[in-house]
């Protein structure tokens, strides 16, 4: 997933990025606005800083008669360098975290499974 999201910046694809988000998410009526912004903010030529993305994550999950009724993990992309031409002559580095929550198993409502 932090690949997909990665992948989604550096490539500008704002619609491919959209379609990592849970149902609830993409139906709230600032969403596309949000992306927007998320965009706005990591503008520039980003590339990751190292070619193995190094990413942690914890997590947690409950059960209910022996079956998993939920399991989250909460991933983390601790760093990626954006490099904007400042003019013709410079460039500027800005060094960015991604933090998210990702729902694989959520029984209670489904449209949650996925990124959120």
């Amino acid at each position: 997933m932090s690949t997909d999201i990665l992948t989604c910046i550096t490539e500008n694809d704002k619609e491919s990025f959209k379609k990592l988000f849970c149902e609830q998410v993409q139906n709230n009526p600032d969403f596309d606005e949000q992306v927007d912004k998320a965009f706005e903010y990591c503008k520039g030529t980003v590339y990751f800083t190292d070619t193995t993305i190094d990413t942690t994550a914890s997590g947690g999950s409950s059960t209910k008669n022996g079956e998993r009724t939920e399991w989250h993990v909460y991933p983390e992309i601790p760093y990626f360098k954006v490099v904007s031409e400042i003019d013709s002559d410079d460039m500027e580095s800005h060094y960015y975290a991604i933090r998210y929550l990702w729902y694989i198993t959520y029984e209670e409502d489904i449209t949650k499974d996925f990124l959120i």
